[in-house]
């Protein structure tokens, strides 16, 4: 589970968020399958547990854009973070 600390997907995840070198990747871009933020109540909170684990990183290492699927309706909204 994505949301467990210490998981061989979370210490993979921090390791490679660490070592971005932004002057070779000027763009950080994440894929998720469900999305974190949504307005479709038969989807609500269905990204709540990755978001918990991973939004501060995400901000922390000012992750540019991040994709997710899973809902078949397209959205868009900006610097939703609560961190």
């Amino acid at each position: 589970m994505y949301s467990r600390k210490y998981t061989p997907q979370y210490e993979w995840l921090e390791v490679e968020l660490k070592k971005v070198d932004r002057s070779k990747a000027p763009w950080l871009i994440v894929l998720v399958h469900s999305p974190w933020y949504n307005s479709n109540t038969y989807h609500y909170m269905e990204g709540e547990t990755t978001r918990v684990a991973f939004e501060s990183w995400f901000v922390k290492y000012k992750v540019d854009v991040l994709f997710a699927g899973h809902v078949h309706a397209y959205e868009r909204s900006h610097d939703k973070s609560t961190t």
